[in-house]
């Protein structure tokens, strides 16, 4: 018994290596390009937030960002190729897109003692919303997640919300204490748009109520989240929303325990 036992381990072990040394491999171009002159965080990659700007070629100002850009990101994948394990993935500003993303989150993710994630300023969208959510719901120490400034849309908040319930529902994983979505292409836009007047009524009444203030424009931001989150709610089929419209929001209609 004992032999056919170590027999059945033995492939899921070499499965298991296998899919190590590919990350290890993925890990370690990644942090090759990182470095190199015209990879990933050597240049200044187009989006809406570069749109414009001279190559690193150009500007020494962008070669000093990408220099700095590689060291965030290769210092994160050594400590990672070192230990397996690390507490704070501090990757501000490393010019992470999308793709670079889904190969750093399988090593982060798995990290048992990661408390911090700073991803902040970089070029990640909604292509990326299934791995920070992959993050949210398995890394068991995480406490602190900033995505601020990139360019996720309104809609992400649905998902993210999502997100965080299972990750409380888990007991053994450590409660999220911050989630920071500020400065995203999507909710900047949401605050520069006009709501509708009955809605932002509502909101402005329960701020009052509350005594709650916010900066301007704070009301419509809440005001268009509350939309988002009405349609997401329909549009994933929330049992407790199928008998309200998708255009006239009903939240009190919900469980306040689900609110």
């Amino acid at each position: 018994k004992r032999t056919r036992e170590q027999e059945e381990e033995a492939p899921r072990r070499d499965h298991v290596a296998s899919e190590t040394q590919l990350l290890e491999r993925k890990l370690q171009e990644l942090a090759y390009l990182s470095g190199c002159a015209g990879g990933l965080a050597g240049v200044v990659l187009p989006s809406t937030k570069t749109r414009g700007l001279r190559s690193s070629e150009e500007d020494p100002a962008a070669r000093e960002r990408g220099s700095q850009a590689s060291t965030k990101l290769m210092r994160v994948v050594d400590q990672w190729m070192r230990t397996r394990d690390m507490q704070h993935a501090l990757l501000r500003g490393a010019h992470i897109n999308d793709q670079a993303f889904s190969t750093i989150v399988q090593a982060i993710s798995d990290c048992p003692s990661l408390q911090t994630v700073d991803l902040s300023q970089n070029m990640l969208t909604m292509d990326s919303c299934s791995d920070i959510c992959q993050l949210i719901t398995t890394a068991p120490q995480l406490s602190f997640l900033s995505l601020a400034d990139n360019l996720f849309s309104l809609r992400s908040i649905g998902f993210f919300m999502t997100a965080i319930m299972e990750r409380q529902s888990t007991k053994k994983l450590m409660p999220l204490d911050l989630l920071d979505l500020s400065g995203n292409e999507g909710f900047v836009a949401a605050a520069s748009t006009p709501a509708p007047d009955a809605l932002l009524r509502q909101v402005n009444l329960a701020l009052s109520k509350s005594q709650t203030r916010l900066p301007p424009t704070g009301p419509e931001l809440v005001a268009q989240t509350m939309r988002a989150l009405w349609r997401f709610l329909h549009d994933t089929g929330h049992p407790q929303v199928r008998s309200a419209r998708p255009e006239e929001m009903s939240f009190h209609i919900i469980d306040k325990g689900t609110l």
